[in-house]
């Protein structure tokens, strides 16, 4: 792992981007405007963290980092995820919490072997994608958005385990939680559905108002 976080870099050393060996690389809290093209050099990173930087556009090659299984480019003033990111199918984990983004890239649902997605704090008003294709999906964060639907394709997220959607502006809860057969909790509270919930409308589901308000499956003895 080569690590460079909280040094106040404005841009990634040359000598960083000359080893082509590197797996692992850690920027975050740095001052970094941009990534540059030479990043493809890269060849063998499994792992890019940029969080916590002051980076606007990202460069349209991932599809050229084939290798990248972790991706965290979170707390940044990023607005536009690029295609190119769509193409990075051994992603695992994708993380772009506290940005600016208002809507996904076409094919985003080409990265089937997600594991966990965080889109958290940024300004999208809907996600009408494709959600069916996630078939590794166990967590999933969309709070802080504009969202008040969800689509269909969501109760084909057969692995999914946890979704936060929490201040958005859901006037009912989006599906059925006792279709979801893997599904453990929701959390749901800072929406105009929540001011109406008073109990669980779902058979294996407890809600909880304490904190944000949220769902979880019941043990079998609350079932019992």
């Amino acid at each position: 792992m080569v690590a460079y976080s909280f040094q106040g870099l404005t841009e990634i050393p040359e000598t960083v981007l000359q080893h082509t060996n590197i797996e692992k690389l850690d920027l975050r809290h740095n001052k970094l405007t941009y990534i540059p093209k030479e990043i493809v050099n890269l060849q063998n990173l499994k792992s890019l963290n940029v969080s916590y930087n002051e980076i606007k556009n990202l460069p349209d090659i991932f599809e050229k980092l084939k290798s990248l299984e972790i991706l965290d480019i979170s707390c940044n003033k990023i607005d536009c995820i690029p295609q190119s990111i769509t193409k990075l199918v051994k992603l695992r984990n994708f993380n772009s919490w506290a940005n600016q983004i208002t809507k996904l890239p076409d094919n985003f649902s080409n990265l089937s072997n997600l594991e966990r997605l965080d889109l958290g704090w940024n300004l999208l008003s809907e996600v009408n994608i494709d959600w069916s294709k996630f078939r590794e999906l166990s967590y999933l964060n969309l709070s802080h958005n504009k969202l008040s639907n969800l689509p269909d394709s969501f109760y084909k997220l057969n692995k999914l385990k946890k979704l936060f959607i929490h201040h958005n502006n859901f006037t009912e809860i989006p599906f059925n939680l006792d279709l979801m057969l893997s599904f453990q909790g929701l959390v749901i509270g800072n929406n105009p559905v929540t001011e109406k919930i008073e109990v669980s409308p779902f058979k294996n589901f407890y809600y909880s108002s304490y904190g944000y308000g949220s769902f979880w499956r019941k043990s079998e003895c609350d079932n019992s």
